[in-house]
């Protein structure tokens, strides 16, 4: 099972309710809404349909609304323009059709923000001007780099600090437009500083509304200020469109690994984003180079893989999500990975849950445990225990349907909806039944329960349980150690002594010493006798056999041929081949 998780960017290529359901049954986890582009009512109807393709196949799916932010960009053209090295062209604040010698921004202050000989960089670098004198409204440059010069691009200015309000009045729209529809988590563009997301966050409980707010690092400002952004966020994403363009390109590999590095540090979920599978646009098959990348960001322990104009409008969306859940899921099953994961997890910080998280991963890995689950309520344990990067699923069981959405960013992770329940023993009860009834989990294995006696409050979880998924069919007084499987023979009469085969568990009243040597013959004793100084006790420490006396109605409890599984250090007999520490 796939732990990284997929993020697709949904466009007119892919947002047909058909095309999501292809998506989804792909291996997308978390929709993205770009709203730098389409309308409200687009956007609206494009909800819709992933909520009821989630509803349909019965898949959470996160809905990430990425705000536009102070992006620069150009207005629309005319016609199709076709820029030359050396070719003069006005980059102007005029509202002008654009054409082949001018094109308009909105941005009023930008004549005021350049100075001959910088550098503007339009649709992530692929068109390179140069600055070459500012007259009143116009930039007047000179082309270094050309090309085809598209709609609303974007312009980068490389390591300029542009006074732009971080929260713009359209950003401020599409947000309350994304509270009204409450989207899963809001992406915040062009963050510089802690206080761009502590402003937006001001204006989100200032409408009384809680969202996850994820920081897009694409500014070096960004990359300078980056621990006191993860402090005051949910989740970051590395942008490395706009952040290739910013910083170095030679560094981005590194800042990418840095950042990826902090977040799981702090448990903070973290998307990798922007060009990872970029042929895949025009081509059926990715470069060697783009699934390397892939690999990579797994390797770096990123939370989750984004796509863009991969599924956005490309011409292969479902194509691209296969590929790339193909390449995260055999970079997961590597050995490479598995120790590059051990090497990089982080200790376990001075908190309960934390601890608590930790220890779970640990017993789940001593134990080869096939499953962890944890009830949560917010969130919070379900991420710590992400942190820790288990090598076996995780159920984050929650009634928080909000909660539910805002894990599917979170490696690992696999959220599970929950009824309420009276009490902390019928929520782990139920917490495991719902995970039988999913197939998640089968009778048999041995899964490591999470929980907190303080429900509903972020790092309550203080409760660790390992628990046998099985029917407890009775509990003694175990003697000797270890786990015994093996099928029940009743030993109901003296005749029945001799049904006796190698390996069988007899179920007796009482041991007989005339029929010793048939008794040999067992692996283990379920006896009605009471007492360390019962005949059968003191045949099991003589013959270093496991038994458990003190079972009542022994030979009627159990059926002759049914399948058990003994633990003696708990005295706990169940139906069943179950998977036990010290099988």
């Amino acid at each position: 099972m796939r732990k990284t998780k997929i993020v697709c960017t949904i466009g007119p290529a892919c947002d047909t309710q058909e095309k999501l359901e292809a998506l989804i049954k792909a291996g997308m986890n978390v929709a993205r809404l770009n709203m730098s582009h389409a309308t409200h009512e687009y956007h609206a109807n494009l909800i819709r349909n992933i909520r009821y393709v989630s509803e349909a196949l019965d898949r959470p799916i996160g809905i990430l609304m990425d705000l536009q932010g102070p992006k620069i960009r150009i207005g629309t053209l005319k016609e199709k323009v076709i820029l030359t090295p050396g070719q003069r062209y006005v980059i102007t604040t005029r509202e002008v059709p654009g054409d082949d010698k001018e094109v308009h921004v909105p941005f009023k202050d930008l004549p005021q923000s350049v100075a001959p000989g910088q550098t503007l960089l339009i649709d992530d670098g692929l068109i390179e001007l140069t600055v070459e004198e500012v007259k009143g409204s116009d930039i007047i440059t000179k082309v270094v780099r050309g090309g085809e010069l598209k709609n609303n691009k974007g312009i980068n200015l490389p390591r300029s600090t542009i006074k732009a309000r971080s929260i713009t009045d359209k950003d401020i729209k599409d947000l309350m437009f994304g509270l009204d529809q409450h989207v899963t988590m809001v992406a915040m563009s062009f963050v510089r500083t802690p206080q761009d997301v502590l402003d937006l966050r001001k204006i989100i409980e200032d409408n009384q509304a809680d969202i996850p707010i994820i920081a897009k690092i694409e500014k070096h400002e960004a990359v300078k200020n980056i621990d006191g952004i993860i402090d005051v966020v949910n989740g970051i994403m590395v942008a490395r469109g706009d952040l290739g363009i910013e910083i170095p390109m030679a560094e981005v590999p590194i800042v990418q690994k840095m950042i990826i590095s902090k977040c799981n540090a702090k448990a903070i979920p973290v998307i990798t984003a922007t060009q990872m599978l970029d042929s895949m646009i025009r081509n059926p098959i990715p470069t060697r180079a783009e699934a390397t990348d892939v690999a990579n960001a797994v390797f770096d322990g990123t939370d989750a893989l984004m796509l863009s104009g991969e599924t956005a409008f490309g011409e292969y969306p479902i194509k691209s999500v296969e590929t790339m859940a193909r390449i995260a899921e055999y970079t997961e099953a590597s050995s490479y990975y598995k120790h590059a994961i051990a090497a990089k997890t982080p200790h376990p910080s001075l908190s309960i849950t934390d601890s608590v998280a930790f220890a779970t991963t640990e017993a789940a890995r001593n134990l080869n445990a096939q499953a962890i689950i944890t009830a949560t309520q917010t969130g919070y344990s379900a991420r710590k225990v992400s942190k820790y990067k288990p090598q076996i699923p995780a159920y984050a069981v929650t009634n928080n349907k909000s909660v539910i959405d805002e894990l599917t960013v979170s490696w690992g992770i696999f959220p599970v909806h929950i009824g309420p329940t009276p009490d902390l023993d019928a929520l782990i009860e139920e917490s495991v039944n719902l995970c039988l009834s999913k197939g998640y989990i089968k009778n048999g294995d041995l899964v490591v329960i999470t929980a907190g006696i303080l429900t509903g409050i972020p790092g309550g979880t203080n409760i660790m349980k390992i628990h046998a998924v099985a029917k407890e069919m009775a509990k003694g007084m175990g003697i000797g150690k270890g786990v015994v499987k093996g099928i029940i023979r009743i030993i109901a009469s003296p005749e029945d002594f001799g049904k006796i085969q190698k390996g069988d568990i007899i179920a007796i009243k009482e041991a007989d010493i005339d029929r010793i040597g048939d008794i040999k013959k067992a692996s283990a004793i379920l006896s009605e006798e009471s007492g360390l100084t019962s005949f059968s006790a003191i045949i099991g420490r003589e013959m270093n056999m496991p038994v458990v006396v003190g079972i009542k109605d022994a030979t009627s409890k159990f059926n002759d041929g049914m399948k058990v599984t003994i633990d003696t250090v708990s005295g706990l007999v169940y139906e069943g081949f179950i998977n036990l520490p010290g099988d």
